[in-house]
């Protein structure tokens, strides 16, 4: 990247590229702020630069302005950098659905653990109060049993046979 003038060396710009130099240097010329510079890169780059820009309805010169900025920007303030390809965005997209339901799944496995530790703690109330009812069943029949049937078991008492 140098300042001053065009290091095209002699390459001719197509009828396209022409219009949106001329459109990018009206801009420049317009603004205070801008600079002319240029840069060299290889013809795929710049083709791919061209199609891109004429995608986006935009410029060159305000594609390049654009996307230089954003790049800039984004290494200046270590930011993520933008996946660069749809099958990036879709394998992060996924990564994060998969975290995301993986957090939603452990919360849901922690809660529903809570709730089988409270329903045992109920479970183990419940087997003592049925213990301690059979063992007042159990009682209650012994008592039951001892009592005379008659009055005269409770006279004689309840071993005593009969003739």
């Amino acid at each position: 990247m140098t300042d001053g003038k065009d290091d095209n060396e002699g390459q001719t710009l197509d009828a396209e590229n022409q219009t949106e130099r001329k459109s990018g240097l009206k801009k420049q010329a317009k603004s205070q702020t801008t600079v002319k510079w240029s840069i060299v890169t290889e013809i795929e780059t710049k083709s791919l630069t061209a199609k891109a820009a004429k995608k986006a309805k935009k410029g060159l010169f305000e594609w390049v302005e654009y996307n230089l900025r954003d790049a800039a920007t984004i290494e200046l303030t270590n930011k993520p950098k933008p996946p660069a390809r749809p099958e990036d965005l879709a394998t992060d997209l996924l990564e994060k659905f998969a975290k995301r339901v993986g957090d939603d799944q452990a919360q849901t496995i922690k809660t529903q653990n809570e709730l089988i530790q409270q329903q045992a703690v109920q479970m183990e109330a419940q087997s003592r109060q049925l213990q301690e009812q059979a063992n007042q069943l159990r009682q209650l029949t012994e008592a039951i049993k001892a009592q005379p049937g008659n009055l005269w078991e409770m006279v004689f008492g309840k071993n005593r046979k009969t003739n």
